[in-house]
This record gives structure tokens, sequence and C-alpha cells, in this order.
């Protein structure tokens, strides 16, 4: 019998991603999300509590995986201590295959840099909002002594609001991702040497 296009489709799928329909730790993993510059992003349910989650998982074709793995480490410590409704929540960080992975949580959005691309400069009140909200994130972290070094569009999820059809009076719009190029104060002060640059040249600032 031939197979549908869908049935098809899921199958190239699972050989593309064999960690489908597998368990990581507590996980089990339901689908291929995106592949990033660094890591490879899944959706996954936790097998008890039934919370979905966001898996980041080293991808395997780098030659620099410690580097991606103390970054995944990086980023749990950072998010472990800071909580606010203006950023992404960290779940779990686990070891698969003696390298961590990291569950964060699941948002449903799309990252400033595409709304900004489809919907081109936006109006006064509604950049003030995703200003506002992405200042009080980076003050979570300030408070903290954690300096966010890679805070650029990309990196801002709009999860709420008419921008992404999402429109919940008196909840947040916005969440801060992906924040492994994190610096703790305290490392910086503790630090020998020059500090190794993190972060996306285009979005640094001057200093």
């Amino acid at each position: 019998m031939t197979p549908s296009i869908q049935s098809t489709a899921h199958t190239t799928r699972r050989d593309q991603h064999p960690l489908i329909g597998r368990e990581v730790g507590s996980f089990l993993v339901i689908s291929h999300l995106a592949t990033g510059g660094m890591c490879e992003l899944y959706t996954a349910v936790h097998t008890a509590l039934e919370r979905h989650a966001v898996l980041k998982i080293p991808r395997s074709d780098l030659p620099y995986r410690a580097l991606v793995s103390e970054r995944l480490r990086s980023e749990a410590r950072i998010l472990a201590s800071v909580h606010h409704s203006n950023v992404v929540e960290v779940y779990d960080l686990g070891l698969l295959a003696g390298e961590p992975y990291l569950a964060l949580e699941l948002l449903a959005g799309r990252a400033l840099d595409e709304v900004l691309y489809e919907h081109g400069r936006l109006s006064v009140p509604k950049a003030l909002r995703i200003a506002r909200e992405t200042a009080r994130g980076l003050l979570a972290f300030h408070r903290n002594e954690i300096v966010a070094v890679d805070v650029k569009p990309e990196n801002i999820m709009v999860i709420n609001g008419p921008l992404v059809g999402r429109q919940r009076r008196g909840e947040v719009w916005v969440k801060l991702i992906d924040l492994g190029a994190g610096v703790h104060m305290r490392e910086l002060r503790l630090a020998d040497e020059e500090p190794q640059y993190l972060g996306t040249p285009a979005y640094a600032s001057p200093e």
C-alpha cells in the first residue's frame, strides 16, 4: 500500500531527527521545532506533569560542542536565578549521552525580528510597550548582577498582543529568550584576563 503524504512526511522527519518519540530525561520528544546556530530545538512534554517544554540540545555537527555545552549550563544558571514575567522560565537541566540539554518554557508567539519584517515600523504605543517590557526583563537580570550581552530582536519573543493576534488584557507581551550569552558581574570581577566577547556585534554597545 502506498503511504499517504502525511505518513511519508512523518517518517522523513523521524529519520532526520531520531530523538522524536524518544524520552530525554523526564520528557517525551514530540517534534522538531528549529535548528539554531548552536542547538537543535524540540517540543516535548513532561511524562509525569504533562507540561510542554522546549528542549535545547547541542547540535552534533559542531566542532566546538564543549563551548556550546558550557553556554547551555550558563543559560540554565542564569535563568534559575532570574524569575520575572518578561523572562522565559527554565524547567530543567539534564544530560543526554553525556552532554547537557536544557528544558525551557514553551512559548506561542513570534520573535520580534519576524514581527518587524511583517509589520514594518510599529506604532508608538506598541513600540513603547515592547521596549518597556524588554527593559523590565533586563532590569531583573541587572538586579541579580547579570549582564545579558546578546539583546537583539531575535531574542525578544512577542507572545501576546495584536501584533501576533493574541490579545489578552493584563498579560505580558514580551519574553526574553536565548540568554546563554550572559555574564555575572562576580565572574567579571574575579577574571584574571580580558573576558571573552559574547553577543552579536551588530547589536553590541560601542564600548
